[in-house]
């Protein structure tokens, strides 16, 4: 987690690079406890919310929410939604300040959850989450952010037609 926290050197993305391989066991295990155990501790990660508040935490962390939306057992799949839930309740506005593809990660987690075969309150609260979400960006909460022709991010219109 300390190394995690601290800021990322101009170009260089070594939060990524730690990262990447989280999701690329997840999706290559066989194993029973890996994947859990993945899951435990980007769960974490999550909650403990120092770190969090960046677009490659989401990245991986929603990257590894949908692989665990669609795995076979029970307690893998509620651990990642009973986090993602947490995510969408309080982390919504970093969600939508940041990137806009933060935004679209976010729903496409939320929408490999509505199939939950094991708990159709998990399936129910997923849609409910992707309505809030419709709601507000119907709002226009979300904020767009743009590349600069420095590369630095700036805030756009989200009712820009360029965005």
């Amino acid at each position: 987690m300390k190394f995690l926290e601290r800021e990322e050197l101009a170009h260089y993305n070594f939060q990524n690079e730690f990262l990447r391989p989280f999701v690329v066991v997840m999706q290559k295990s066989v194993s029973s406890e890996i994947p859990e155990l993945i899951v435990q501790c980007v769960s974490h990660m999550v909650l403990d919310g120092k770190v969090f508040l960046q677009y490659v935490w989401f990245f991986y962390t929603s990257y590894v929410f949908t692989i665990a939306a669609a795995d076979e057992r029970k307690s893998i799949v509620l651990l990642a939604f009973g986090t993602m839930e947490k995510i969408v309740r309080d982390y919504f506005p970093y969600i939508t300040e940041t990137e806009t593809t933060t935004f679209t990660d976010c729903v496409k987690c939320l929408i490999a959850f509505t199939n939950c075969r094991f708990n159709s309150d998990a399936s129910l609260n997923a849609i409910a989450f992707l309505r809030f979400c419709a709601v507000k960006l119907a709002e226009g909460v979300l904020v767009c952010y743009d590349k600069n022709s420095d590369g630095h991010l700036g805030k756009g219109d989200a009712s820009d037609k360029n965005n």
